[in-house]
């Protein structure tokens, strides 16, 4: 096999293995015609692409395209941290026996070579639950499973079940902000960074003061709610639309951004959120998605009840370079 670099306009020599890739962006939504998860795909790629610090390569046997991967150079994550981050955003090869896995093992190779000089200190990746190929070649190259992570999704003309209000549900005020950082900085404890034993703890702690800033902002979120009780925020939750996702697919998508509840006193309000983002999204979005750790519990429970779905999960793996 030989490696070669896509760039934008040879995308299309790469096209035949996007519809034949059965792990899509939202493959999940099954109402959603093949070409149109296409065009998402494609559209994906055609971004990063876009970017001359990140690397779409694409393994060739003979005159056959036989898989691609595609390395994304996280710039706002490197700025934040302080360390140069990629993240694998795809990684597909045609199935075959042991063809895909030949493939993959290949184009991770090389990935890994063009990280290393490229200066990549971090690479994190995402891999669908039954890729199971994918998950064992990344496995081999020295990446380590950080969470396991579950899809949902609501779908917004099913009514869902309801819960009696514990607390006060209202939407965020400016004099909100310090006390949700300082929730978002106490709450999160599942997720793949504090999980990760290389990653630095104030690293992760900080990183989640900074989402929950910008959702607040509007930079990160369309709408945030916050629960109150005895006139003090104890949790919030983001809100948020994806419009050049929806535009593509054509099905209104709405995203749960984030929820979190102040661990002392924010007990019992994770409901009330919940439902909260799912009520603003009537009559904006066809869908509301979210993702949660498979081990928090709490949450899954809370959307499982307000009328959620599991549709898919998957890893989220790691690897550190020096």
């Amino acid at each position: 096999m030989k490696i070669e670099r896509i760039v934008k306009k040879d995308l299309r020599k790469i096209r035949p293995l996007l519809s034949g890739n059965r792990f899509k962006p939202y493959y999940f939504l099954k109402q959603v015609p093949l070409g149109r998860l296409a065009a998402l795909l494609e559209w994906q790629l055609d971004k990063i692409s876009s970017d001359r610090h990140s690397f779409i390569l694409a393994a060739r046997d003979g005159r056959k395209y036989c898989g691609f991967i595609a390395l994304e150079k996280q710039g706002w994550d490197t700025s934040f941290f302080g360390f140069s981050c990629y993240s694998i955003r795809h990684f597909f090869a045609r199935e075959g026996r042991g063809q895909e896995c030949a493939a993959k093992a290949f184009l991770l190779e090389q990935a890994l070579k063009v990280c290393r000089a490229e200066g990549g200190r971090y690479l994190n990746a995402k891999v669908d639950s039954q890729d199971m190929a994918g998950f064992s070649v990344l496995r081999a190259h020295g990446f380590q499973v950080n969470a396991a992570m579950l899809q949902l999704v609501y779908r917004v003309a099913r009514p869902g079940g309801r819960y009696r209000p514990l607390c006060k549900i209202r939407p965020y005020k400016k004099e909100d902000l310090a006390a949700l950082k300082l929730i978002a900085r106490g709450s999160m404890s599942f997720d793949h960074f504090h999980a990760d034993p290389y990653f630095p703890k104030g690293a992760a702690d900080r990183l989640y003061e900074t989402l929950v800033e910008n959702c607040c902002s509007g930079a990160a979120a369309d709408e945030v709610f916050v629960a109150v009780r005895n006139g003090k925020p104890v949790g919030y939750v983001a809100c948020k639309f994806r419009r050049d996702i929806s535009r593509i697919l054509k099905v209104r998508v709405g995203y749960i951004r984030h929820l979190a509840v102040s661990p002392a006193e924010g007990f019992g309000c994770g409901p009330g959120l919940q439902e909260a983002a799912l009520e603003w999204s009537r009559g904006k979005v066809d869908i509301v998605e979210s993702t949660t750790t498979v081990q928090n519990l709490p949450i899954l429970k809370i959307s499982l009840k307000t009328g959620m779905g599991v549709v898919a999960s998957d890893f989220r793996l790691a690897r550190w370079f020096g």
